[in-house]
């Protein structure tokens, strides 16, 4: 069908395109999200001495691992309990054993004091780390403007190809999208003793936060929150909840323990004295055996020849010959076998037969119709399609395609195309090592919508009314690993979705497939 082949190509020459903040919406930003300070009641109690640890996230949400990580748990914990007049033991003292302390403390090893002793340094009396123990997320709202369906139906109806003013007109519609989720998390503490690594206290605390976010602009280049907090926000504010338990719970026991503990009791030797058998003992175990961060979790894979690549291809993928779009939209949309055949008995208009295209390309999705025969990059080489349990994707091999586009822009052209038809929103970049170098993977929030309609709600008994119909949005949340590798003139490119909930095995298997590609 001619009118899906301009489709195809429509989708895939997209460009960039977009449009500023507004200061309004800068300004409500700026107001949610501003620190504010709290109250320590005991703050003017100076408390024990304090190392502040990365803690430990445990979240299956990629977008909060983008913007919460470990070391900014830590910068929360150490400016709040400033605030609140504990005696922050700087990292810079520590600077040679700090990560083993951390490792130590989440591991459970006891022999802090013999650490510490490494670098002259007695133990503080607490090591304090902030944990989140669990995320969940919730769309609670959500809407859709879809500006590109309509302009792109309208400019194939008008000849597209031959009006550059419809065609900039399809070009510079964006569709946007507003999404209000609610965010449970949940923060624990622990403190543990500095010289044994025993856990003497802990508490835990859950948040509730609403966050609203306006994506506008293509591919998400231009994002905004709408208004409410942003995730940071949410959990400096956790971190802040549990200093102030701290504060209140814990720091005039310590202190009281502290004033009660007997003069005369022999504080900890420095390293440089004369130690006994116990502690060269301790020391030499501590030498011998030295900790180690847990592995990555193992992706077992198999190697597989990709054109001029080989790979390591996870064995729980499948790789195999992309499904065509008709077939895909058919199986989802069994009225369009109706049309078709009313078509091709010639009841048809040229109007007809775009909207029978049109509605064949959007049902099947962007990453169908980013392998149909029609499509530029199916001319430029090889593509596989990956399926699996949760998992869809494609590979794409180009032969000598790294002297005619850049990868930088061959990823933008899918960008674009991908953005057509669903929401794309950059949420972090992963980098992997390999041979040739470090390698970059964007992670994206893909959101496919699923346009329904519903009636407007019944009419009054008695009055000869009819129900109006209403079209509503339901999105459905997944996250898109992409990536492009180079290799003399030939790009091999990598794209892989999967529902938000289950994405982070599918990244660390797209990881060990991008550092193996040679």
């Amino acid at each position: 069908m001619r009118t899906v082949k301009h489709c195809c190509l429509l989708l895939t020459l997209a460009v960039l395109a977009g449009c500023g903040k507004s200061m309004e919406t800068a300004r409500q930003l700026a107001a949610h999200n501003v620190y504010k300070e709290v109250a320590y009641e005991n703050a003017a109690h100076p408390g024990p001495s304090v190392v502040v640890l990365p803690g430990v996230i445990t979240s299956p949400s990629y977008e909060f691992l983008a913007n919460v990580k470990p070391d900014t748990l830590l910068e929360y914990g150490e400016l709040e309990l400033g605030k609140a007049n504990f005696k922050i033991v700087e990292r810079n003292s520590l600077a040679s054993i700090y990560q083993e302390i951390a490792l130590a403390a989440n591991l459970g090893d006891g022999s802090m004091s013999a650490r510490f002793a490494k670098v002259d340094l007695a133990p503080p009396q607490w090591l304090i780390l902030f944990d989140i123990a669990d995320v969940q997320t919730q769309t609670t709202a959500f809407s859709y403007s879809d500006k590109n369906s309509a302009s792109f139906a309208g400019a194939l109806v008008g000849s597209f190809f031959g009006s550059a003013e419809i065609g900039q007109s399809v070009m510079g519609s964006i569709s946007n999208a507003k999404e209000q989720r609610a965010w449970n998390i949940t923060m624990h503490y622990r403190i543990l003793d500095g010289a044994t690594g025993r856990k003497l206290h802990e508490g835990k605390f859950t948040e509730q936060a609403t966050i609203n976010r306006e994506l506008k602009g293509f591919m998400g280049v231009d994002t905004a929150q709408a208004s409410g907090l942003t995730l940071g926000t949410v959990t400096q504010r956790l971190v802040q909840k549990a200093v102030q338990d701290i504060d209140r719970q814990h720091k005039m026991a310590a202190l009281a323990q502290a004033a009660t503990t007997p003069e005369s009791e022999p504080e900890a030797k420095p390293a440089t004295a004369k130690r006994g058998k116990a502690a060269k003992t301790e020391q030499a175990a501590l030498d011998a055996a030295p900790l180690s961060a847990p592995a990555a979790p193992e992706v077992p894979c198999a190697p597989q020849r990709l054109g001029g690549f080989v790979c390591q291809i996870p064995e729980a993928w499948s790789l195999g010959m992309p499904p065509r779009a008709v077939d895909v939209a058919l199986a989802q949309k069994p009225d369009l076998k109706r049309l078709m055949e009313s078509s091709k008995r010639g009841n048809k208009s040229e109007f007809l037969d775009t909207i029978i295209a049109f509605d064949i390309l959007r049902t099947a999705g962007p990453l169908v119709t980013l392998s149909e025969p029609e499509s530029p990059l199916a001319r430029m080489g090889k593509i596989l399609a990956v399926s699996g349990q949760g998992v869809e994707g494609r590979v794409l091999v180009f032969p000598g395609a790294g002297g005619k586009v850049t990868p930088a822009k061959l990823t933008e052209a899918v960008l674009g195309h991908m953005q057509n038809a669903v929401v794309v929103e950059p949420l972090g970049v992963e980098t992997v090592s390999a041979s040739s170098g470090q390698r970059n993977i964007g992670v994206y929030k893909y959101i496919k919508v699923e346009r329904r309609k519903e009636m407007s709600g019944e009419p009054d008994i008695g009055i000869d009314a009819k129900r109006e119909e209403k079209i509503i949005s339901i999105p459905h949340y997944h996250n898109m690993a992409l990536s492009v590798v180079p290799r003399g003139d030939d790009l091999l490119m990598v794209i892989i979705i999967a529902p938000e909930s289950k994405f982070l095995p599918q990244l660390e298997a797209v990881k060990v497939l991008v550092a193996s590609a040679e």
